[in-house]
């Protein structure tokens, strides 16, 4: 016969794990579709590369109304809202802006 079964139980004192931090980014304008948006991350890119190292642009889908979806382009992480607005305070100022945003989206490929 197999040995009775034992289950570890969780004190009822201990919380549970906080939620993971968000992430911040800097939001740099939008198109219509996603090959707009790669084609403006280049423009991007070329502009204003030096200011942009270590940051990595995703693709973060808004809805339009009265139907349909444009994109974002958003880059980061960075840890703090702070710390975007600082980066967008040192962006000069474009035809799209820059402000700080939440970090999430798709992953925008080069091609």
């Amino acid at each position: 016969p197999l040995p009775p079964l034992r289950v570890a139980a969780v004190p009822s004192g201990e919380a549970a794990p906080p939620p993971p931090k968000p992430e911040f980014g800097i939001d740099l304008g939008g198109a219509a579709n996603l090959e707009a948006l790669r084609m403006h991350w280049q423009a991007t890119k070329a502009a204003y590369g030096p200011l942009l190292v270590g940051l990595r642009p995703v693709a973060s889908p808004r809805p339009r109304r009265p139907a349909g979806v444009d994109y974002r382009l958003v880059l980061g992480p960075l840890p703090d809202v702070a710390t975007a607005a600082r980066l967008c305070a040192r962006i000069p100022v474009t035809r799209t802006g820059c402000r700080p945003a939440k970090f999430d989206g798709a992953h925008l490929a080069e091609h």
